[in-house]
C-alpha cells in the first residue's frame, strides 16, 4: 500500500520536477555531481551500474537572488 502511495505521488510531481529542471538549467552557475549505483539486473541475475545525478545551484555566496535548488536524475548510463 505504501509503495502504491509513493508511486502515485511520484507521478503527480513529474511536472514540478520538469519545471524545476528547466529553471535550474537556465541558471548562470550550476553544480553537478554523479554518483554510481549498483543495481540488480533481474533478467541476467547480475549487478549492473547506474548513475544518479544531482544538478544544483546556490548563488548565496555570490549575492545571488535565486533560491538554492537541486534536482536529482537517474540514468542507466552516461550516454544520451
Amino acid at each position: 500500500m505504501l509503495a502504491d502511495w509513493i508511486g502515485t505521488a511520484a507521478r503527480e510531481i513529474v511536472p514540478v520536477v520538469r519545471r524545476m529542471r528547466e529553471i535550474l538549467l537556465a541558471s548562470p552557475r550550476l553544480f553537478a555531481d554523479e554518483t554510481t549505483m549498483r543495481l540488480l539486473d533481474p533478467g541476467r541475475g547480475q549487478v549492473k551500474k547506474g548513475f544518479a545525478w544531482a544538478i544544483a545551484r546556490d548563488d548565496r555566496p555570490w549575492a545571488g537572488r535565486d533560491p538554492p535548488a537541486v534536482v536529482f536524475h537517474y540514468a542507466p548510463g552516461r550516454g544520451k
